[in-house]
């Protein structure tokens, strides 16, 4: 009977658990929003902070290039924002 209602409850626990993962957008741009120099406060962000950022305003979308393509083409890569 254990089991049962334990095997009912993993679905709630686990939405519960992404949910309290999620990061609230508000504060990842306290200091960013109003800030004299932008990319100064960027340039000071930890890097989990900027990736943070990047995944909550933008959407990053590599497209396919050519086949054996061994070199960056920044043409490959579309970023949109997120509305």
């Amino acid at each position: 009977m254990l089991e049962r209602i334990t095997a009912k409850l993993r679905p709630q626990l686990a939405d519960a658990e992404a949910r309290s993962r999620r990061v609230e957008p508000a504060p990842l741009l306290d200091g960013l929003v109003g800030a004299a120099d932008v990319r100064a406060v960027w340039d000071g962000l930890s890097l989990s902070r900027r990736r943070a950022l990047v995944n909550a305003l933008l959407t990053v979308i590599l497209n396919r290039t050519g086949q054996g393509a061994r070199t960056f083409d920044p043409e490959a890569v579309t970023i949109e924002w997120r509305l």
